[in-house]
């Protein structure tokens, strides 16, 4: 918890905001918190999250259009 912390403060220091809520819509987090959620969900998962981030960096995996 305390390395989340951290990382939403280093965050906002950069101006972005890494939490939004809109009423009844609901609570919003940047990429950044989302694979450091992943980590702390399991070994295998974040893995996956690696992996995948990884692949459409590189190429080997095309992104799916914004539609």
């Amino acid at each position: 918890m305390q390395r989340t912390k951290e990382l939403i403060v280093e965050l906002e220091k950069a101006g972005i905001p890494a939490i939004k809520s809109k009423q009844k819509i609901g609570t919003y987090a940047v990429k950044e918190l989302v694979y450091a959620y992943a980590n702390r969900i399991s070994a295998p998962f974040y893995l996956d999250v690696i992996r995948t981030f990884d692949a459409v960096v590189t190429g080997d995996v095309a992104m799916l259009p914004n539609d």
